[in-house]
């Protein structure tokens, strides 16, 4: 994790963007490997990384593939056959569940800073993270920030200037006294670029002893 100095009483600091994989949600390649050579999609996982899967991975993040899109996209690529629901289940597997000590987090975190979620995700993954990892109690997704942007939503993926021109002006925010945490560097790259204070995770929980 890059180090950054960030002092919880730092006034200089009034609002934080955070991604999602890989910060909030921890995930687990080889647990979704796992899940796709379970449904026979051997040749998509022997391939890992691949740059076909990878182009349908952006298509859906960008809103260019819906889940029953994506779905048959991954069947013609792993020459194999299941059905939508089995393969929406192995690709949701990259997804580990939310500690209860994280959310509890963001809560008490919303009530000192401006809280925003900036993530390149597709349907299929935000579907999974808004009904069932983010909810706790009588909080939702929506609980936790005062405003989130999605990737499939907005057409726009990260680290394009637009992704983030478009949620410094509809969030009103400042990016010198805006805290952008993210685990992939070219994203951070370019949040710096625009004069965010940056915090590169590299864990999924670093970020948390900040706060701390």
């Amino acid at each position: 994790m890059e180090k950054t100095n960030i002092n919880p009483n730092n006034k200089e600091i009034k609002n934080i963007v955070f991604d999602l994989g890989g910060v909030i949600v921890n995930l687990n390649e080889e647990k979704c490997k796992a899940a796709f050579e379970k449904i026979g999609a051997d040749m998509i996982v022997h391939r890992w990384p691949d740059r076909k899967f990878d182009d349908i991975v952006n298509a859906a993040n960008s809103g260019r593939l819906d889940a029953k899109a994506f779905c048959q996209k991954v069947r013609e690529l792993g020459d194999f056959y299941a059905r939508d629901q089995e393969i929406m289940w192995a690709w949701n597997e990259l997804l580990m569940p939310i500690r209860e000590e994280k959310r509890e987090l963001l809560l008490s975190l919303g009530s000192k800073y401006r809280l925003f979620l900036l993530s390149n995700t597709n349907d299929i993954h935000w579907d999974k993270c808004a009904e069932q990892l983010l909810p706790m109690r009588r909080y939702y997704a929506e609980d936790y920030f005062e405003k989130i942007f999605l990737s499939y939503k907005m057409r726009l993926l990260k680290p394009s200037t637009d992704i983030f021109a478009q949620m410094i002006i509809e969030s009103d925010i400042d990016p010198k006294d805006t805290l952008y945490i993210d685990d992939t560097e070219s994203n951070c790259r370019m949040a710096r670029r625009l004069g965010f204070e940056v915090l590169h995770e590299t864990t999924g929980d670093d970020w948390m002893k900040c706060f701390k």
